[in-house]
């Protein structure tokens, strides 16, 4: 007698085949049977004809961490069918933290009324279990919040005896349960990192068979030379490599991701092990400050701000600003401003002010924590990324929910549709891949990317984590105007066996587990 049968859908399985109509019965956490079983084979069904049913979906790049003990629901994210996530990308882990890191960590999470009450990754991870959640959650540890651990955030080199440091606590963070080390190196104080020492850090998380997922060092003008340091990491750490969010960012770069894309086959021509990831969208999402030179954000955040209150200081930087901005003259329509949806043209106009001049007293107002949107890429390329066999898809998002604190703001959409918009805009409408290779890139891909046993496939003995989706009907709703709308056409989704949504409609229940790296392989 199984749990629930799930009867009557086309399943795509995940792996990139075609789809098969068969029923698919539970047992607790795990598909029992796949085939055609009689009705009174369980306590319940659910009869799902003429929809697919597939995996859940597995993001592979998120920043979804503290915002789990806000609401394990994972709204945002459940409701447009994923199951599991990864957070601890672009170099910031939610640990390790230490004395000297606390205030700068406790800071960030204020305004959520939450207080730091773990140090390690151990800690954390273990804090998300006595919770409870509504999906699958791992995560990595991040360079930078190591190297602040170990050496603050000022640019320098690190000492011999700094880098021991940070790889006892990338060895500590591997063995309490993290799935790799990642890297953001246009952030502080990652980007202050060089090659070899990311090596140094990368080859301990390779021996505690994690990966090297990477926000290369340039996505515009140095793209090229950024892949190559990456390819360069991957061979010197014997490690599997994942470049995030891949692009060509800037219109002065247009163009450049059919070279790119090359050079990740030529990698993996020579027996690199790297992959990508791309969300699919034309605008990308990232800190304000990102616009400010380098040199500006040494020492931190405390310390940028008071160099943008120096005239003197600050003229350089607008100076630098100025020069950026000089790629398109529609440079500021196109910074969408997430604390209020209005882009930095219109913002600056409000105030009769300069955009540079605007940039930089908003930056000092909210002591350099804006978040923005930026349209700074194209179709052509976006295209040729989603449809390269080797890259997945991935929201670059943590999760959100339309009540709540989780509310707040304007953030990108790709929190809310970033799967659904997957299907329908490069399968359904633009027919960049087909269905059953979108679900692959969704599902089966990141897994094997992960080494995550029993997810990531329909099949007997696998983890129960399912979607069940409309293919006419799914769509994404969310826009840059008004991003918390989940999408439509995702009916039901299971994680490890119970029914999470249900017509549409989050039941409450928090099924989800802390998925741990294997550090004893």
């Amino acid at each position: 007698m199984y749990d629930l049968i799930i009867r009557g859908g086309t399943i795509v399985d995940g792996t990139g085949a075609a789809g098969y109509e068969a029923d698919i019965a539970i047992t607790k956490d795990t598909i029992a049977a796949i085939g055609e079983i009689p009705a009174e084979a369980a306590g319940s069904e659910i009869s799902v004809n003429g929809r697919i049913v597939c995996p859940g979906f597995i993001d592979i790049h998120t920043h979804t961490d503290f915002s789990l003990l806000i609401n394990p629901r994972a709204e945002s994210k459940i409701r447009q069918g994923v199951t599991t996530e990864i957070g601890g990308n672009c170099g910031g882990s939610i640990a390790p933290v230490r004395e000297n890191t606390l205030k700068g960590a406790q800071f960030q999470l204020e305004e959520y009324g939450m207080e730091v009450d773990w140090r390690d990754m151990g800690d954390f991870l273990g804090k998300l279990e006595d919770a409870k959640i509504g999906i699958n959650y791992g995560t990595l540890v991040g360079n930078g919040t190591v190297r602040n651990v170990a050496m603050g955030l000022g640019e320098r080199r690190a000492t011999e005896s700094e880098i021991w440091k940070m790889k006892d606590e990338v060895a500590r963070a591997m063995r309490q349960g993290a799935m790799g080390l990642s890297t953001g190196l246009i952030y502080t104080p990652s980007l202050y990192a060089n090659t070899d020492e990311i090596v140094e850090l990368a080859k301990v998380a390779a021996q505690h068979n994690g990966i090297y997922a990477t926000h290369i060092r340039g996505e515009g003008e140095t793209l090229f030379k950024a892949i190559e340091e990456a390819v360069t990491i991957g061979v010197k750490a014997n490690i599997g490599v994942e470049i995030a969010h891949f692009k060509a960012s800037g219109r002065k770069n247009w163009g450049k991701a059919k070279r790119a894309l090359e050079m990740l086959d030529e990698a993996r021509d020579r027996g690199v092990d790297i992959t990508a990831d791309r969300y699919p969208y034309l605008a990308g999402s990232t800190g304000l400050t990102y616009l400010l030179p380098t040199w500006s954000k040494d020492g931190g955040t405390d310390t940028m701000v008071q160099r943008l209150k120096d005239p003197q200081i600050s003229d350089k930087i607008k100076a630098f600003i100025r020069d950026k901005a000089k790629e398109a003259q529609d440079y500021w329509s196109n910074v969408i401003l997430c604390t209020d949806g209005s882009t930095v043209e219109e913002a600056a106009k409000k105030r009769d002010m300069d955009p540079v001049d605007f940039v930089c007293q908003f930056l000092i107002e909210k002591n350099a924590n804006v978040s923005i949107c930026h349209f700074s890429m194209c179709n052509e390329d976006t295209d040729l990324i989603i449809g390269h066999p080797q890259v997945m898809i991935a929201s670059d998002s943590s999760a959100k929910a339309p009540y709540g604190i989780l509310g707040k703001g304007n953030p990108h959409p790709r929190a809310y549709g970033t799967f659904p918009r997957a299907i329908s805009e490069y399968v359904k409408e633009r027919k960049v891949v087909d269905m059953p290779d979108m679900i692959r890139k969704m599902t089966s891909m990141p897994a094997i990317r992960l080494a995550l046993t029993r997810r990531g496939e329909i099949k007997k003995g696998n983890y129960a984590d399912i979607c069940v989706l409309d293919y006419e009907s799914v769509k994404d709703k969310a826009t840059y105007a008004q991003p918390h709308q989940y999408p439509d056409g995702i009916e039901y989704v299971l994680v490890n066996g119970k029914i999470v949504i249900d017509k549409g409609e989050n039941t409450g229940e928090l099924p989800g587990k802390v998925i741990k790296g294997r550090p004893e392989l």
